[in-house]
């Protein structure tokens, strides 16, 4: 089963808790803070390979979570880290954000990717002591998991590819030129997904996709081909196979353009691409004025003319030839969306500082941070707690912080509720 396209949601791995805890030992009194810091949530991790080339193992299980790292224990004992997970995915996946539809990766080439940074650890109390709080009850939480929900669409890597009405040869063609097994039959859609073939001739190694029947209104979601036109925007050739032997139709022309104007309505990327035009199926004979009036409307829109038969193999060998030239020769157009490199990282993004200094107004400055977000959340709020915080939050400079800023002698310094 080919599978091109799937939903799933990514989850980092929490961090460990900071932990609480005081030295207790025979004849030692007072012993003191020993609680040790929680270990680092897991990780998530992109990888691309070409040793899978669909998103099936992404059918069943759509849920992929790294492991949290574990709470800090007594004696200063570091909690365990959380183990990274890899997501591996086929070369050619695009991952975007499912909400948004924002392009996050494209991987294009083999990579091993950190996509969600595991969280850290929280720290134990032995940070705290201090000469006015000896025994200090508190240890930090560890940073939360970070979860997102992406898309992934996988487009084939191929250099050239095969597209055209049902029956128009391309798998006979893929299936003679390659070692690709194509499905081959007397009858429309043989082919319900995409086939990889490599080819290796004249020196030359290189793949050809055989993309399913297009027929017209497809770049409207009629037919098959719709779904895999998308394939085609990474290819820097395509083959537009065309069946003259009149067996089905006697109409070429019209065959011609009813597909080139579905790729044109799909993306003009899909047209900026070098187009080579084949007649297939020339051991069957068909009405000479006909293929020669074909042959004439190809040419006049400057598009490269072949003609060739699967059957008996007559033009193959002239056609690869000319593709394998050509192929060192051609680029993917600069206005081709796959070619943008992708700079954006989602792991990236500002986690919340241990402080924060915001201001209000021209006197009124506000503070926040993960150091107040923890204690406020472990400890219900007293004067106690209060003071506790204040020895905090100056042993992590904020004297400096407010200075930096613009704090001066006589404005006021805001902690949620509170003022001073």
């Amino acid at each position: 089963m080919f599978i091109d396209e799937a939903i799933i949601t990514l989850l980092s791995g929490k961090g460990g808790d900071g932990c609480i805890s005081f030295r207790r030992e025979k004849y030692i009194d007072m012993g003191g803070p020993d609680g040790g810091d929680g270990g680092k949530g897991g990780s998530v991790y992109i990888e691309s390979t070409n040793s899978i080339n669909t998103l099936i193992d992404f059918n069943n299980i759509k849920t992929f979570k790294a492991k949290d790292g574990e709470k800090g224990t007594k004696k200063n004992a570091r909690g365990a880290s959380g183990d990274d997970i890899v997501i591996k995915v086929p070369l050619g996946t695009i991952i975007r954000e499912a909400k948004s539809g924002k392009m996050l990766l494209d991987l294009n080439n083999p990579q091993k990717i950190l996509f969600l940074e595991g969280g850290d650890g929280g720290i134990g109390n032995v940070h705290f002591k201090s000469s006015r709080n000896q025994t200090p009850y508190m240890a930090l939480k560890g940073y939360p998991s970070r979860d997102i929900e992406v898309k992934l669409e996988l487009k084939m890597l191929a250099d050239i590819a095969l597209v055209g009405l049902p029956n128009a040869g391309k798998s006979t063609f893929i299936n003679t030129i390659s070692a690709c097994k194509s499905k081959v039959g007397a009858y429309p859609f043989t082919t319900l997904e995409p086939k990889l073939g490599v080819v290796k001739q004249f020196g030359k190694t290189f793949v050809v996709a055989d993309v399913p029947g297009l027929i017209a209104g497809a770049a409207d979601g009629k037919g098959l081909g719709h779904k895999f036109l998308k394939h085609i925007e990474r290819t820097k050739m395509v083959l537009h196979l065309v069946d003259i032997s009149g067996f089905d139709s006697d109409d070429f022309v019209g065959d011609f353009e009813t597909i080139q104007k579905e790729m044109d309505k799909y993306s003009h990327i899909l047209m900026d691409k070098e187009h080579v035009i084949v007649g297939t199926k020339t051991d069957i004979k068909c009405d000479k004025e006909t293929l020669t009036s074909f042959e004439e409307h190809v040419k006049k829109t400057g598009l490269k003319y072949f003609t060739i038969s699967s059957a008996d193999s007559s033009g193959v060998q002239e056609l690869i030839k000319y593709m394998s030239e050509r192929l060192d020769e051609v680029k993917i157009p600069d206005n081709s969306e796959v070619v943008v490199p992708i700079s954006y990282f989602f792991h990236q993004e500002d986690r919340k500082n241990d402080i924060e200094v915001e201001k209000i107004d021209d006197a009124t400055y506000a503070i926040q941070g993960r150091i107040l977000d923890s204690v406020l959340d472990r400890y219900v709020s007293s004067n106690y707690t209060f003071d506790m915080l204040m020895d905090i939050l100056r042993k992590n400079k904020l004297d400096n912080k407010l200075r930096r800023v613009g704090v001066k002698d006589g404005d006021t310094i805001r902690i949620k509720d509170r003022e001073f």
